[in-house]
Parts: structure tokens; sequence; C-alpha cells
């Protein structure tokens, strides 16, 4: 059985992979002639300073090494901030930095004490078993990967093996993130963006597992809720993040650049579409979000 869950582990790794290569594909064809200092899309369309507006905690490395003796570095997967760009960059590198574990979905050292069991469909293969954590709330659950590390004592484990790092943006952007990539039409409207908002922001309030854990409050992946125990020793911030990762990748001695970044998604759908409404709504639930990360 143990074979068979390893066997389709690394089933679900290939074919991500090849539906990531295809999306990839047209963007490494737009960006052959872009530097790697121009910043994302939706960085030029918020408003955010692109300086950060607090020195979050970003110790110096400790270099937990692996069995291999290479650096020890683990992603936490904050959805919505870049984190499948980062996972791919790796997963590109694996031949070459064999000894590093891989990052997010490609980890398949991590694993939740409190499983949950779904079966995800998959292109060209159907569906498949996978695992993750339960929620809280009883109900569901979501893939382990995006799952905060002080949720779940075996996952938290799994990340303090290593130096770990994540990445941050504004609460309102990745709401408007998460509205672009899974449920914009094609007008992007101003009505339309508003009752959505509401309607997962009073969902989240409930059970913030739901939506795969594209809700859950950022803070809670880089302390411990309760105790508040630093689960991740290196946040970046996504306004600046080209360069933040590609100088924690410089620290750790990894040839990795982070030289794509997905942004294939409803160019109409900007700030504008806020109103103070939801943007007021939006700090009374992520409030934690806002004063430890020090948005405003």
């Amino acid at each position: 059985m143990a074979a068979i869950r390893r066997w389709l582990c690394a089933l679900v790794a290939a074919v991500l992979l090849a539906v990531l290569h295809l999306r990839h594909a047209t963007l490494l064809v737009a960006q052959v002639t872009t530097t790697r200092a121009k910043a994302p899309l939706e960085e030029q369309e918020s408003p955010v300073p692109q300086e950060s507006p607090v020195q979050v905690r970003r110790p110096d490395p400790t270099f937990k090494e692996t069995g291999h003796g290479a650096r020890c570095l683990k992603f936490i997967h904050i959805p919505k901030t870049g984190g499948t760009s980062i996972e791919y960059e790796l997963w590109l590198k694996r031949e070459q930095l064999r000894g590093l574990p891989q990052w997010g979905v490609f980890d398949h050292n991590i694993s939740c004490k409190n499983k949950h069991e779904f079966r995800p469909a998959v292109p060209n293969v159907g569906q498949v078993l996978a695992y993750g954590c339960k929620s809280p709330a009883g109900h569901g659950g979501c893939p382990a990967w995006h799952v905060p590390p002080g949720a779940d004592d075996l996952l938290l484990e799994g990340y303090q093996q290593c130096d770990t790092f994540c990445v941050v943006r504004h609460p309102v952007t990745r709401l408007v993130s998460k509205w672009k990539y899974t449920s914009a039409g094609p007008n992007c409207s101003r009505e339309d963006f508003t009752k959505w908002a509401f309607d997962m922001l009073e969902a989240t309030q409930k059970d913030p597992y739901q939506g795969g854990c594209h809700f859950i409050p950022q803070s809670e992946y880089i302390w411990q809720k309760g105790t508040g125990l630093t689960t991740c020793d290196h946040v970046l911030r996504y306004e600046n993040l080209t360069a933040e990762f590609d100088s924690l990748m410089s620290k750790f001695e990894l040839p990795i650049a982070l030289k794509v970044h997905q942004l294939k998604a409803n160019p109409r759908c900007t700030w504008t579409n806020v109103t103070p409404e939801v943007e007021q709504r939006t700090k009374e639930v992520y409030a934690a979000d806002f004063k430890l990360l020090g948005y405003t």
C-alpha cells in the first residue's frame, strides 16, 4: 500500500508539472526579452509601496544541512503569493540539487497527523488518491503544502528540519488575485467581485480551510496560532519578490532565480474593483495580517 501511495504521489507530481509547464510555455516566449528586474504585473497595478512597510523576521540563515551535506531550505507556500512559480523553479533544478528537499507540491516528505484523504481530478489521468490535512472545523481539508505548519504537529516537525521561507503580500491584492484566477467573469464587474468577496470573507470566518486554504490569514503561516512560535524564518515581500528571492538564494548558495512569475489572469481585475466596504471588511477579517505584516 505504501509503495502504491508513493507511486500515486509521483504520478500526481509529474502530471501537475506537465500542466504547469504548458501554462508557463506562453509566458516564457512572451518574456524572453524581459529583464529579471521588471516588476510583476500585479505589482504595477497595486498602490502598495514597493518597499516593505515593516521589517518582518529575517534572521541570518542557520544553514541546517541535509544528509547529503547540502544547505537545507524549505518553502512554506502561502496561497496566492507566487508559490507555484517558486516551487517550479526548484523542480527544474532537481537533478543539479539532489540533496535539497523539493518544495510545496513536490515535497513528499511533509505530512499531517490529522490526514485528509481527497481525490483531485488530474488532466489525462482522472481522479487520484492524495492526502492533505483535515480542517479544524471537522469537515474537508486542504493539501498539506497549503496548511500553516503550526496547525499540525507532524507537519511542523517536517518543516523544522530546515530553515524556512515564505512570501507575504497585501491582504486586499491577495483577495483580488484569488478572484482573478478562479472566479472572475470576462468583465470582472465591481458588483460581482463585491458579492464574491463578502461571501468568501464570511465563509472564511466559519472555516478558514474552505477554498483549498487560499483564505487562511498569512500571519498564521509565520507564527503558530496560540503560541506565537515562529514557523517561517525568512519572510519575503511579494511587492519586491524577485529581488528578495534572489538575495535569499544567494545566501544559501543555491543557483535558483525567479525567472517566470505566473500572471495568467483577467487583466481587467485590478485594485479599482475594490469598494471601500470590501476593503474595510478585509481589514476586519485579516486584522492580524495588517497589524503584524505592517500593511495599511
